[in-house]
């Protein structure tokens, strides 16, 4: 575990993943409907039937959906472009997005290495090492010749 994970509370981390699959979810719902309605937006309060419009009473996606009202793909992307950013380590690279001051979401291969990955490398770098040996000892044996 990255750090920046092992500083936030277990609690939190489980609730940022919840957020970020309802947040991944409604992009792709979202952007499914609004393609079969033409490009019209509708709040989840019309779709249900309630003539108030009122997001208040609604389900925490219900509410959602009405805060997201109104806005479209790339004026959300402009608003979060900020928060997002690359990572590159020795072992992998990503994106990923400030959650809070310090700290980072990304992906666990891009801040861990792969054991597999890292045992393999290991077992190259051991087998160029021999290779060289060998040349080395070819080299020398050509120079006694030479001499």
């Amino acid at each position: 575990m990255s750090d920046a994970a092992k500083g936030l509370p277990s609690s939190n981390i489980g609730k940022y993943i919840q957020l970020l699959g309802l947040l991944l979810a409604l992009g792709v719902v979202g952007s499914s409907y609004m393609k079969k309605e033409g490009g019209e937006a509708h709040s989840a309060a019309q779709s249900s039937g309630d003539s108030t419009g009122s997001p208040a009473g609604g389900s925490r996606a219900e509410r959602l959906i009405a805060a997201l009202e109104g806005k479209n793909t790339i004026s959300l992307a402009e608003q979060v472009r900020p928060a997002i950013v690359s990572v590159k380590t020795s072992w992998g690279s990503g994106s990923g997005f400030f959650i809070r001051k310090k700290f980072i979401i990304t992906c666990k291969q891009v801040v861990e290495h792969d054991p597999e990955k890292l045992a393999a490398l290991r077992k190259r770098v051991r087998r160029n090492r021999q290779l060289l040996d060998l040349e080395e000892e070819k080299l020398s044996s050509y120079q006694a010749r030479l001499k």
